[in-house]
């Protein structure tokens, strides 16, 4: 079994704080979980509203920030609730987790809030998403 050795001094991890303590689930994780109910399920009436917006098959991975509302009513009609697998998997790191990583000299610096694709929207909401982050990580004593 191979090992790997983080070096501190040259890591620099980033978050997204909108899904810190599993919050809720990054948009591209919301279609991976929605293709493979697909595969079981390939009748759905999810389909319908996935065509609309042409994510049908692996085209659902492609799927933005801009289209997760579309995601969301899929994975409704597909029977997958977000809320009970984040709580069952628990797939990001707990703040107590990065407290933890700084504490042992790790540094961590912000992304963005919720990860989206930059090119799809405003400027101001590119600004409102790195800020937001930023003071994320200054309130919770992760970044000084």
């Amino acid at each position: 079994m191979r090992q790997y050795y983080l070096r501190k001094e040259f890591l620099l991890p980033f978050v997204n704080p909108g899904f810190v303590d599993n919050q809720r689930l990054f948009h591209k994780y919301k279609a991976s979980l929605i293709l493979r109910q697909l595969k079981n399920s390939p009748e759905s009436k999810a389909v319908q509203i996935l065509k609309y917006q042409n994510l049908l098959g692996e085209q659902i991975l492609k799927a933005t920030i801009l289209q997760e509302v579309f995601l969301d009513e899929a994975a409704e009609l597909l029977g997958l609730n977000f809320g009970d697998f984040l709580s069952e998997i628990k797939p990001y790191l707990t703040t107590e987790q990065l407290l933890k990583l700084k504490g042992q000299g790790f540094s961590i610096g912000a992304h963005s809030f919720y990860h989206p694709e930059f090119w799809k929207i405003s400027e101001v909401e590119q600004i409102n998403e790195v800020k937001k982050s930023m003071d994320w990580l200054v309130e919770k004593s992760i970044l000084k």
